[in-house]
């Protein structure tokens, strides 16, 4: 996985449980709401979470199919890699490889 990408996930990981815990700390007050029309705290972090189940799958959903795309560019019409292939092809600066038999 790309590094930058992972220190993110480590870093909401962090963060969710430093809420995890604030909350925990509120008691039977993480259940009330402080007002008519207005979540509770326990009301808040569920749609968090609910929000980050959702998330989590869409993105690996899209990592799916990331690992299924064939490659793309020069690379994947010569063979890879380029440079080696025996095609001759216009994309290819070297003359073809000479065979086995030769």
């Amino acid at each position: 996985m790309n590094h930058r990408l992972n220190l993110r996930f480590e870093q909401l990981e962090r963060a969710t449980n430093q809420l995890l815990a604030q909350v925990e700390l509120l008691g039977e007050r993480a259940s009330t709401s402080p007002g008519p029309g207005q979540w509770s705290a326990v009301q808040v972090v569920h749609h968090l979470l609910v929000s980050e189940t959702g998330i989590n799958q869409y993105i690996d959903k899209k990592l799916a199919q990331t690992e299924d795309l064939e490659e793309a560019g020069v690379g994947a019409f010569c063979g890879p890699p380029c440079c080696e292939c025996s095609c001759a092809c216009l994309f290819c600066a070297s003359p073809p490889l000479p065979s086995s038999k030769d």
